[in-house]
């Protein structure tokens, strides 16, 4: 039986795909960048602490495990290291998200739609990784029962095709500079969390039970939580044409400030491991309450997408309010 380094790495072996997700490669350079789907000088640098003489921070997707490939432990990152994807050439990674990495947040619609855009990407390709890895000769991979390969195989086709209709959309967005095609919601954490995320949601279930039939089409709320000097910006985005989509981002706007943390919390343990957070929010957290933590991560892997209701956490990132540092 592989051991959990073991099958990381064999992933990591088989999955790797380096692709610019911009629509015209005419101007594209030759090297795909490791482009980061959250803003290393601007964001990552928030949640750094040092440890053991390096600053790092800590990441859902830099966990360690024992022999039953239970979480048992946080393995901390530096940041050059943190939500990095090979998604972008330099030339497109450089000059379409230049507002964004050069000049402070407004809540416009070009960041707002630029953010979206790279959350988007980066899941895009988390998903061609998945795609690519089960179709490897990967050592662990030949470990799996071949129905269950089959239904995956099939699973993550679906799912391509569909992002990449959700794609064209957002390729017009850049040409047309009409962004009436994405709708928002953004709420403003006061003080400082220190944690950041990226990525698309789609949970089977939406936070009033709803049930969103995912294999006929998935939901697909895109969410960017921003630690932003004194206040973490939590932004949720849909699509104008996502029926499905809009039942989960409206149920969460109408949410009161706490119920709305606790269902973002959950859905960050849920549908992301693109999640990552300061060493110092991890310390002022409770022995019991980093093993739940644990127990919900191997929980979402294993039973996630069989429960017949909206995932709950007991965690509520937001809750601790931490004094933002001094980053100038």
């Amino acid at each position: 039986m592989m051991n959990f380094k073991e099958i990381i790495a064999d992933y990591k072996r088989n999955s790797n795909h380096k692709h610019c997700f911009y629509h015209n490669h005419k101007d594209c350079t030759k090297k795909i960048k490791k482009a980061h789907s959250i803003q290393k000088e601007k964001i990552l640098v928030q949640l750094e602490k040092e440890i053991n003489g390096n600053r790092m921070l800590y990441s859902l997707n830099s966990t360690s495990a024992d022999e039953n490939l239970s979480t048992n432990g946080l393995i901390p990152i530096g940041k050059k290291k943190a939500s990095i994807f090979t998604g972008f050439c330099d030339y497109h990674d450089s000059k379409l998200f230049s507002p964004i990495e050069n000049f402070d947040f407004n809540f416009s619609d070009e960041h707002l739609f630029l953010l979206t855009y790279r959350s988007f990407a980066h899941s895009f390709q988390q998903i061609i990784e998945i795609y690519k890895y089960y179709n490897s000769n990967g050592d662990f991979v030949k470990t799996f029962p071949k129905q269950y390969l089959k239904e995956h195989i099939q699973f993550t086709e679906k799912r391509i095709k569909e992002l990449l209709l959700y794609k064209k959309v957002l390729d017009n967005i850049i040409q047309t500079k009409d962004y009436s095609a994405l709708n928002y919601h953004t709420r403003v954490i006061e003080p400082f969390v220190p944690i950041a995320s990226s990525t698309i949601l789609s949970p089977t279930y939406s936070y009033k039970n709803e049930y969103l039939y995912p294999n006929e089409k998935e939901s697909n709320v895109i969410l960017n939580v921003l630690p932003d000097n004194n206040r973490t910006i939590i932004i949720l985005s849909h699509f104008e044409k996502d029926t499905k989509g809009k039942i989960l981002f409206n149920e969460l706007a109408d949410l009161s400030i706490n119920d709305f943390t606790k269902a973002i919390s959950s859905l960050m343990i849920y549908c992301t491991t693109n999640t990552f957070f300061s060493p110092s929010l991890w310390d002022n957290y409770t022995k019991e309450e980093k093993k739940q933590l644990f127990k919900e991560i191997d929980f979402c892997i294993r039973f996630g997408g069989s429960i017949k209701k909206f995932f709950i956490s007991k965690i509520d990132f937001f809750r601790i309010k931490i004094t933002a540092p001094n980053t100038s």
